[in-house]
Formats: C-alpha cells, structure tokens, sequence
C-alpha cells in the first residue's frame, strides 16, 4: 500500500512533467516547501515542451515584475518631483515674468 505522500510526490511531478512551476505546484498542492520538491524532480526529465513552457512563463514572470517595478518608481519619481517643487515655491516665492 503506498502513501498519502507518495500519491502527492506523483502528482507533483506529473504537474512537473506538464510544465508547471514550483510555485504553481506548492499552490495546488498545498505544500510548503520548494525544497522538497527539488529533492523529488531531481532526477525527471523534462519534455522540450515542458522545457519550453517553463522559459515562457519565466520570461512573462520577469516582464511582469520589471512593469510593475518601472511604474512604481515612476510614481515615485513624480511624488518627488512634486514635493520639491512645492519646497522650492514656499521657499522662492512668485516670480516676475521678467
């Protein structure tokens, strides 16, 4: 008779085979460890389609993380922008069109 935890290390790794990441994997799964499941795939092999869908939603995942990194520091900026202003105008005063 096998155990809860051998049907769970089977599923992982068809989930594995069938392109998903280890975070997906712990999310359907409910695991907590990434550790574990490298100890479990060390030794599969991956398809060059598991392989590729892997590359692809690695590349959407960096992309994702770069715009919302971008947009964040844009605001940023503009914040900081905007404050200086308001600092610089309290400080100056209206000036002459001249």
């Amino acid at each position: 008779m096998n155990s809860p935890l051998f049907h769970l290390k089977q599923q992982a790794i068809t989930l594995r085979k069938e392109g998903k990441s280890y975070g997906q994997i712990l999310k359907i799964l409910n695991l907590k460890s990434k550790g574990t499941l490298s100890a479990w795939f060390k030794n599969i092999e991956l398809s060059e389609k598991s392989k590729s869908l892997l590359k692809k939603n690695n590349q959407l995942a960096l992309e994702r993380r770069l715009f919302e990194s971008n947009t964040k520091r844009t605001e940023k900026i503009i914040e900081e922008n905007n404050t200086s202003r308001s600092i610089g105008n309290a400080e100056i005063g209206a000036l002459s069109k001249r």
